[in-house]
């Protein structure tokens, strides 16, 4: 089996060669995991190296797949599917209203069950606002959710942190962010001792910061090796 996860894994292409956004209904992407499921149905003794391979890398497309996910992990405790899960993505994958407690939770469960978890980026989709939660005198249905910046209030903010504090070595946080949003920031990777890689969206400049703020939020990363951040806000 351990030479069979080798080979498969050789298989699988990096992540900028796939691009698994929502916005691409077919591509390279649909067919490599079309693949991976392939090699779940070849023979008994593929199931274990295939279901490595097929649960390492989650990419959260659609709203549906979150709450489907949390019930597969839930529902089989005893095959520790969680356990295999090393890289979380969502990728335009959109929050409806009417479901935002019922996702909220199951995020919230999933970073927490995903122990071995080794990368999570969030690139939110462009066409929908950044937000907490829906605003119906907005007029919006839908959302991209803000939650993992929230370690101070938010149960998905906290699962992240979590995760962070355990190992975590890539985090991708695309979305804009707020002044609020990176002091929040600031205490998610106070633990970040293992993190290798740090990407950032752009900050708006609200008047909320000052100099002095920026240089009382100090962090030590000793691991990190890579960093996208914007400098476009003066603070900074």
């Amino acid at each position: 089996p351990e030479i069979l996860l080798r080979i498969f894994r050789a298989t699988m292409p990096q992540y900028h060669e796939c691009d698994p956004s929502i916005m691409r209904a077919r591509g390279p992407w649909l067919d490599e995991l079309r693949f991976r499921k392939g090699l779940l149905h070849v023979c008994k003794a593929w199931s274990w190296p295939a279901t490595a391979v097929l649960y390492e890398d989650i990419v959260f497309r659609r709203v549906g797949q979150i709450p489907a996910f949390a019930h597969a992990l839930s529902s089989q405790p005893e095959r520790c599917l969680a356990t295999l899960v090393q890289h979380i993505r969502m990728d335009s994958c959109v929050i409806w209203a009417s479901c935002t407690d019922t996702v909220k939770e199951d995020l919230s469960f999933i970073l927490r069950q995903c122990v071995a978890l080794r990368s999570f980026s969030f690139h939110p989709h462009p066409n929908f606002p950044v937000v907490n939660g829906p605003k119906e005198e907005d007029g919006w249905e839908g959302f991209n959710p803000n939650w993992f910046v929230q370690c101070r209030v938010n149960d998905v903010g906290r699962a992240l942190e979590a995760r962070v504090s355990a190992g975590l070595r890539e985090l991708d946080i695309a979305m804009s962010l707020s002044e609020a949003q990176v002091i929040e920031l600031h205490e998610l990777l106070l633990s970040a001792k293992s993190l290798k890689s740090l990407k950032l969206g752009a900050i708006a400049v609200q008047g909320i910061l000052q100099d002095s703020d920026i240089q009382r939020m100090k962090l030590e990363l000793p691991a990190l090796s890579e960093l996208h951040v914007s400098t476009g806000h003066h603070s900074f």
